[in-house]
């Protein structure tokens, strides 16, 4: 083996432990910083499009009156206070000449958790409910006017159950029109809550 391939041989091993020891890590160091580069141009991205989407929101929340606030919050409120409700209930079903038999408000109903529906995810909405069960004793006609009352109120009281239960008349009294008679009626009553619970 002469000089010059022993020259060739120490220069190719030389050259392979460069590349080995000095180029390869510099390489891979590179390949690292560009990489944090690219995911830090992406969150910055992603950062942008989400301020100008908050900006966007925050800007619609800006363009509600006060007034229009307050009454969403009553309409639809983060709890629901049951001995409010139920005072509100008690209140309009003898304002309209019923009388309040029975009144007991039920649990509050949690939203569920995220469910997989058929492999997509549904996402629950946060809304919580609680349910009021209410008897009443009087004629048709107030009964009706009290329906219309909850219909009204500031709140949604959705009727979730409904039972008509005994007419009260004598058999010697005659009946000139339904609307006059008096009889029970069973009620459930069901309002409603909202927490974002994906906070």
């Amino acid at each position: 083996m002469g000089y010059k391939s022993i020259t060739q041989l120490i220069l190719f091993v030389t050259s392979v432990v460069i590349i080995f020891t000095y180029i390869q890590p510099s390489f891979l160091s590179i390949k690292e910083t560009q990489d944090e580069v690219f995911e830090y141009a992406d969150a910055s991205n992603k950062a942008s499009e989400l301020n100008a989407q908050l900006s966007k929101l925050v800007s619609v929340e800006k363009s509600f009156s006060r007034t229009d606030i307050v009454a969403l919050e009553q309409y639809l409120p983060t709890a629901v206070d049951q001995m409010a409700v139920m005072a509100d209930i008690s209140t309009m079903a003898q304002k309209n000449g019923l009388q309040v038999t029975s009144l007991d408000a039920g649990d509050v109903q949690l939203p569920d958790e995220d469910v997989v529906f058929e492999g997509e995810r549904v996402i629950s909405d946060g809304t919580s409910y609680t349910d009021f069960t209410l008897a009443v004793e009087g004629d048709y006609t107030s009964f009706k006017a009290m329906l219309k009352a909850f219909e009204q109120n500031k709140y949604p009281l959705e009727i979730v159950d409904l039972a008509f239960g005994e007419f009260l008349s004598d058999e010697d009294e005659v009946v000139t029109s339904v609307d006059s008679v008096a009889g029970i009626y069973d009620l459930t009553l069901r309002t409603y809550a909202y927490s974002n619970i994906n906070n």
